[in-house]
């Protein structure tokens, strides 16, 4: 049986929360915006990573209002959400907004409070870095690579039906080797938040796939060493990360439904469908 492995997306409206998992998952953008329930949506798909299979989940959840102190709380306003027993957290904000990235360190001051945090990643996503100036030209550069991958679909539940082949997603060594748009931000969450911190464009396409890649692999390192008891301990240092390692999507479609299981949080309705990333 593959592993399940639970990540929760948190940030607030109109970030881009959404539109960086279903970039990954169905290399869609959209440019209308839709609010995301208020039961937040599920997608659930298998990734191979190192010829071990896993069963993700991706919470996709609304801006909340806190977050949950304890397991009373968390199923009287989030019921279903299971926000307190995931494996790694996405906290995505708008690099363009000041506001939506002190949505983001409250929300991370209370998950820290809330819960033991050890071995579980936390990585804050900068979202919209196309809309800054000094990362502009490289994310055009990366476009020119991924030109196919940027056609909207305004109803993205058709566009995937049936796949006979296996897209590959290239990631050009130049396009990490810039400075952040915010130095000193992204100095500030690494030294002083002690978490990951990495900024993106969910709309080129551009780090998307890095984010999810990064934090599955410091989550597998960790069940590695659980299993293990502990004795085998690698420190990962991001900073080294292989930014050329392809992913590949494999779809196994029955024609009439879109890649990934997706259902909201409130509902038992599934798409009989599996995707595999492999990482």
């Amino acid at each position: 049986m593959p592993r399940l492995v639970k990540l929760c997306v948190l940030g607030s409206c109109g970030v881009g929360k959404t539109s960086l998992v279903q970039q990954f998952i169905e290399n869609n953008f959209s440019v209308s915006y839709q609010p995301t329930p208020q039961s937040g949506d599920t997608y659930s798909f298998s990734v191979v990573m190192n010829s071990n299979l896993y069963q993700i989940k991706i919470i996709d959840m609304p801006a909340i209002s806190y977050f949950p102190n304890n397991a009373l709380q968390e199923w009287t306003d989030y019921r279903r959400s299971a926000l307190r027993n995931a494996h790694g957290y996405l906290l995505v904000f708008d690099l363009t907004s000041p506001y939506t990235f002190q949505y983001v360190k409250v929300i991370r001051d209370q998950l820290f409070e809330s819960r033991n945090m050890q071995n579980i990643p936390v990585w804050i996503v900068a979202n919209k870095a196309d809309l800054c100036m000094n990362v502009l030209a490289t994310i055009r550069g990366h476009k020119d690579h991924h030109h196919h991958h940027h056609h909207h679909h305004p109803h993205h539940h058709h566009h995937h039906q049936t796949h006979h082949h296996l897209p590959v997603h290239h990631h050009p060594a130049h396009e990490d080797n810039i400075t952040p748009a915010f130095k000193e931000l992204a100095n500030m969450v690494k030294k002083q938040w002690k978490c990951s911190y990495i900024e993106c464009s969910a709309k080129y396409n551009w780090r998307v796939t890095t984010i999810f890649r990064d934090i599955m692999k410091t989550i597998e390192s960790q069940l590695i060493e659980s299993r293990s008891g502990g004795e085998h301990h690698h420190h990962r240092d991001h900073s080294s990360t292989d930014y050329n390692t392809d992913q590949i999507k494999v779809t196994i479609s029955d024609g009439h439904t879109s890649g990934a299981a997706r259902h909201t949080n409130n509902s038992t309705s599934n798409r009989n469908n599996k995707l595999c990333v492999i990482l």
